[in-house]
């Protein structure tokens, strides 16, 4: 897990330096087409409507452009409000601008505080009018048209919320008279909003907040010491995240009139424009290095897991595995030290006493003891041999009818008892398989009732071998039984090695038959389907 998240970490960040730097290509061409795109609209336009233009097309926080000729301001980007008011008579005026030094000069001092005052300020409400952002906003009753340029003459402080839609649905709560000089206008009527208009001033340009100020400044001041570019366009960077374009051009520029064609007042004069726009290559790739960055998490994780969940089931079994090791050791100890100690005390008495009767009789004993440790040690070399990795199968298809009747012959005892319905053609090891079904029988002769019969029974897919108990076995010591050295009789006095039903089940998981054990009342059936 440790390994993925630092995989993780690596992949997510090399996703975000990836697209950080699209994003920044992808709005660096973005702010070059749209200064292209400054330079032909504004130069389309009379010299005397080029402020408006520029900026009725570009009234935005982060954009300031300036026009100079002959070193002199003529146009720049500045706290301008683009707007279309409503007349009651006319409806639609037209789009035009309120330059926000002009609107506060009509104002006086205490005006404009109590319009900020109002408009920092939420009105107090009752629960059934907080629906709906309830707020002040700042209206134009009364205004002059000229030129493209919008003058207030009255505005009105009202209570409204964002289910008015009419001016006639808002609380009115004080109205101001703006003190304009109507000596600087070109002979223009007073337009007049009605009931059914609502010609809002934006709050924020009445709060000075409309535009963002001090882009050139900001580059003049980061490219201080360097040589000043006179034309062109190149970026600063402000910070990790933020950048500045700018762009600065000296054309000439030449109008031609609409009422002649061929007159060209302005023809072979120079113009500067500078443009500068600032923006964050962050706030546009942010949300998609989230979401693939939660994508990538998600999958590593997901693969983290499965890997660690699998290596713990591999480590869980070497344990058990290990497990069964130190089981095996012990049990082989207890079952090899009894015969030995056995053989070890019967050959002393051997060799010390001359008896012609008792020599026999430790020769025999002797002897008994070692057939049973080579059986044991046979047993344990199979075990062995099953639990290897490269052990093959030797497979060849049979009947199983006449494996069992071969194995049953072994035995002369009265109780096995043989139900047969059917014969089953098994594609297995027969020598192997025929090891399995001895050990079925061995183990029910050993712990069955002396009185009651084994029971071999062939039934469609099946093969079952039942003996009765003498006492009542639980599942848990069933489930023992199939391990290593495990004997139905715990004090080991039983004869047996413990190893028949553990080798028997390593026979059938390599054949991938299904087996198993189960009670029911007095009776013990084991089975193999295949």
């Amino acid at each position: 897990m440790s390994l993925f998240l630092a995989v993780f970490i690596i992949v997510s960040g090399a996703y975000a330096v990836i697209a950080l730097s699209n994003a920044h290509n992808m709005l660096y061409i973005e702010k070059q087409e749209e200064a292209a795109r400054l330079h032909y609209e504004a130069f389309q336009s009379k010299s005397d409507t080029l402020n408006y233009t520029i900026n009725n097309n570009y009234n935005n926080k982060s954009v300031e452009i300036e026009v100079l000729k002959d070193g002199i301001v003529i146009a720049k980007t500045d706290n301008i409000l683009s707007v279309n008011f409503k007349d009651k008579d006319t409806g639609d005026v037209g789009e035009g601008t309120i330059n926000f030094y002009n609107f506060k000069d009509t104002l006086t001092s205490s005006q404009y505080v109590e319009i900020i005052n109002y408009l920092e300020e939420t009105p107090d409400a009752d629960e059934s009018e907080l629906n709906g952002n309830l707020r002040y906003e700042l209206v134009c009753r009364e205004f002059y048209f000229d030129d493209e340029q919008i003058i207030p003459k009255r505005v009105e402080i009202v209570i409204t919320n964002d289910i008015n839609t009419w001016y006639a649905q808002d609380e009115k709560v004080k109205s101001f008279k703006l003190n304009v000089d109507k000596t600087k206008l070109n002979n223009t009527g007073v337009y007049k909003s009605g009931d059914m208009y609502k010609n809002v001033i934006d709050r924020d340009f009445v709060l000075d907040k409309y535009r963002n100020k001090g882009l050139f400044e900001q580059v003049e001041k980061i490219e201080n010491g360097k040589e000043p570019v006179s034309n062109g366009s190149s970026e600063i960077k402000v910070s990790p995240f933020e950048f500045i374009f700018f762009q600065f051009d000296t054309v000439g520029r030449i109008y031609y009139s609409f009422d002649s064609p061929y007159n060209t007042s302005d023809e072979g004069e120079l113009y500067e424009i500078k443009y500068a726009s600032s923006y964050n290559i962050l706030d546009v790739c942010l949300l998609n290095i989230l979401f693939a960055s939660i994508i990538i998490f998600l999958f590593f994780l997901i693969v983290g897991y499965l890997i660690t969940r699998l290596s713990w089931r591999s480590i869980a079994t070497e344990i058990e595995q290990e497990k069964i090791r130190l089981d095996m050791t012990k049990a082989m100890a207890h079952d090899l030290k009894t015969p030995l100690f056995i053989i070890s005390g019967f050959a002393e008495n051997l060799r010390e006493d001359e008896s012609f009767e008792k020599r026999e009789h430790y020769t025999d004993v002797i002897l008994e003891q070692s057939r049973h440790m080579n059986n044991l040690i046979h047993s344990m070399l199979d075990y062995s041999k099953f639990e290897s990795d490269d052990f093959e199968l030797k497979k060849s298809e049979f009947s199983l009818l006449a494996l069992v009747l071969e194995a049953v012959e072994k035995y002369h005892d009265d109780r096995i008892e043989k139900s047969v319905y059917g014969d089953i053609s098994v594609f297995a090891d027969r020598n192997l398989l025929t090891t399995v079904v001895n050990n079925f029988i061995d183990n029910a002769l050993k712990y069955g009732s002396k009185k009651n019969p084994i029971e071999i029974e062939i039934k469609e897919n099946r093969l079952s071998v039942s003996n009765s108990l003498e006492k009542e076995i639980t599942d848990e010591q069933i489930e023992k039984m199939w391990k290593p050295y495990s004997k139905l009789d715990s004090s080991r006095v039983s004869t047996g090695n413990g190893l028949g039903l553990a080798i028997s089940k390593r026979i059938l998981e390599l054949h991938n038959f299904k087996y198993g054990a189960k009670t029911n009342k007095d009776q013990i059936t084991f089975y193999i389907e295949f």
